[in-house]
């Protein structure tokens, strides 16, 4: 028989929200610090009995574009993917994509280990792989991507 999958509410509503077109929500108050213009990129959370593995859909985004850190058991990646330039004469008739400015957080499990963290970035999508062990580890660094 297999074990019931640990359900995460905060996770199952960042998926639905990543479904929803922004135009669709009501528009943010003015103390709201992110600028219209950043987006959250898809992403997969899937956990094996060794480790957590996140994938982040990036296309077209540059690996030197994106800053991984942990701070404080969070972990963050941000990062902007440009607007395509227009050569002369050429302008843009529809874009299905969100440019500019992007970032996702997520907060570490518990029994994440922190020290062994992995990132690679493979056709356009940034794997980050936390593994679990039994003791706690340091809580802030940066991660380089591969």
């Amino acid at each position: 028989m297999n074990a019931p999958r640990r359900r995460n509410l905060l996770e199952d509503l960042e998926r639905l929200l990543d479904r929803v077109d922004p135009k669709h929500l009501p528009a943010q108050p003015a103390h709201v610090t992110a600028q219209p213009s950043d987006w959250q990129p898809p992403t997969v959370i899937r956990e094996t009995p060794q480790a957590y593995l996140i994938d982040i859909d990036l296309a077209g985004v540059d690996k030197q574009e994106i800053d991984l850190s942990l701070y404080e058991g969070m972990l963050s990646v941000h990062g902007r993917r440009p607007l395509p330039e227009t050569a002369a004469g050429e302008t843009h008739r529809g874009i299905g994509r969100l440019y500019d400015h992007f970032s996702r957080t997520f907060a570490l499990p518990g029994d994440a280990d922190s020290e062994a963290i992995t990132a690679k970035m493979t056709d356009g999508v940034l794997h980050i792989r936390l593994p679990k062990t039994a003791t706690p580890t340091a809580r802030s660094r940066r991660i380089a991507i591969d």
